[in-house]
């Protein structure tokens, strides 16, 4: 098994890298290259942390199971693929053994991490680098999704912070359900644009299998996913079409959280509070023990929507902004604060140099910034309320960083360019000569002008 991933998975990886760099420029690629070592080098240091200093994770649980499905339909593929896919569906199954948190996300890891085993083998690194080539693979298509709306010089800056963010790198470079939802999310969104931009009808066709991975995994990302596409299509085209789009964008936005509280009632409108306090009622003992909780009332005493909304812009704040220097408890957490701590920076900066109307109305008036903007807000409320442990909290939050970051950075690189072109626009000819025509009325023509007949 271990000659399978050591032929298998460096196949992978390059043909991830040369698909991920086609069609960029120089510097693009040069700054893909980056991701992909930085993703590599993740890979097996997401393994290092857990096996040395966390001791453990879920990790370990995913590759259980999933490396014991597999030799089952090594041995027997036509009897146990079925299974296998039963597992991911988090249907019932039939195995030797039994299965923990079946019918559970947990369970749709365990049955995802089994083909993986199946096609890459056993060994837990080269698993983890397969996955993060993957999810290394997910946040650039999601950067070549906008890559047409961005200007030359705002695409460094994009890819950047999409691409190159530690702890995006590190929490999906391995057998976790950020790095599966990242990929999953950033195919989709390529899929998606590569259809309504390029007309690429045949990019639909992933569409379906990319969906229910997420929904699979961490169902609730559909939620802010549906109001981030309404807003796109709210803030799309002028003219006469205007009205129509906005409309389109709020029964998409509608609709599509509708839909997914049906699909999921645990995250529909009704239940999403109860849902929300059980979630904090089950972090409440661990943070008591390991000294990072977050303050935010009483856990799990909230439970109707109006109650658990009281706390949301407490809950957004903490996905936004923390952990801080103050927060620094341990080394990870420490690494985590830096970080936040320059994405504050650079938010405040951006806010003190233009402005927050100015900020506000470029988020409003172009489609990526105002999807980014609410699903970023949507993504990052929910999990700020629901998650009560700044460890967690940093690992959670993965899937809006991406986009957080890259539109901080291209927002704040497109107003610093507009700021200089309009420092440095030439004077007209005409604004010009209403300024020296007071002077000549007030001193006379200059010597040696021709006095006309």
């Amino acid at each position: 098994m271990l000659a399978q991933s050591l032929i298998l998975v460096p196949l992978l990886g390059i043909a991830v890298l040369m698909l991920a760099r086609r069609g960029l420029d120089a510097r693009e690629q040069q700054l893909v290259v980056y991701g992909w070592l930085a993703h590599l080098i993740g890979a097996f240091g997401l393994v290092i942390y857990h096996e040395y200093i966390f001791r453990g994770g879920d990790m370990y649980l995913y590759h259980h199971y999933g490396r014991e499905v597999a030799r089952l339909m090594r041995d027997d593929f036509v009897l146990y693929a079925p299974e296998a896919v039963n597992l991911t569906l988090q249907r019932e199954t039939v195995f030797p053994f039994g299965v923990l948190l079946g019918g559970t996300s947990t369970a749709s890891m365990m049955g995802i991490t089994s083909f993986a085993s199946l096609l890459f083998g056993d060994s837990i690194y080269g698993l983890c680098v397969a996955f993060s080539f993957f999810s290394f693979l997910g946040t650039v298509q999601s950067y070549k999704a906008v890559r047409f709306k961005l200007n030359s010089g705002e695409r460094v800056p994009a890819l950047s912070g999409i691409l190159l963010v530690p702890s995006v790198i590190f929490w999906t470079a391995g057998i976790v359900k950020e790095g599966v939802v990242v990929a999953a999310l950033g195919c989709l969104l390529g899929s998606i644009s590569d259809v309504l931009v390029r007309r690429r009808i045949l990019a639909s066709v992933p569409i379906p299998f990319l969906v229910g991975i997420v929904a699979l995994v961490k169902p609730y990302v559909l939620v802010p996913l549906a109001l981030g596409f309404g807003a796109w299509f709210y803030a799309g085209r002028g003219g006469r079409i205007r009205l129509g789009y906005k409309v389109l964008g709020l029964v998409l936005a509608v609709g599509g959280v509708l839909a997914v509280g049906r699909a999921f009632p645990a995250y529909g409108v009704d239940q999403v509070a109860e849902t929300i306090a059980t979630t904090q009622e089950n972090f409440a003992s661990a943070n008591t023990a390991a000294g990072s909780g977050i303050e935010m009332g009483e856990r799990g005493g909230e439970q109707s929507l109006a109650g658990s909304l009281k706390w949301a812009p407490l809950g957004l704040l903490n996905a936004l902004a923390r952990p801080m220097i103050f927060d620094i408890r341990n080394g990870a957490t420490a690494i985590a604060a830096l970080e936040m701590t320059l994405v504050v920076w650079i938010v405040v900066s951006l806010v003190r140099r233009h402005g927050v109307r100015r900020v506000l109305r470029e988020i409003s008036s172009q489609p990526p910034f105002l999807f980014s903007a609410v699903f970023v807000l949507a993504f990052g409320t929910s999990v700020g309320l629901a998650t009560a442990n700044l460890g967690t909290l940093s690992r959670y939050r993965v899937p809006m960083m991406p986009m957080y970051v890259a539109s901080v950075l291209v927002i704040r690189a497109r107003l610093d360019k507009g700021r200089e072109q309009a420092t440095r626009r030439p004077i007209s000819p005409s604004v010009a000569s209403r300024a020296i025509r007071p002077r000549m009325q007030r001193h006379g023509r200059p010597r040696g002008a021709a006095t006309g007949a």
